[in-house]
């Protein structure tokens, strides 16, 4: 859901995320500097 959501964000759109699961943090970091 997440990736769907930046694939169609404008650039330089904003998106929050509030995770209180620690995996779910590093997955979207890990995402963002690998582009996954």
């Amino acid at each position: 859901m997440v990736r769907k959501t930046v694939r169609t964000m404008p650039v330089g759109e904003t998106l929050l995320i509030i995770a209180d699961d620690p995996a779910t943090t590093r997955d979207i970091r890990d995402s963002a500097l690998y582009g996954a």
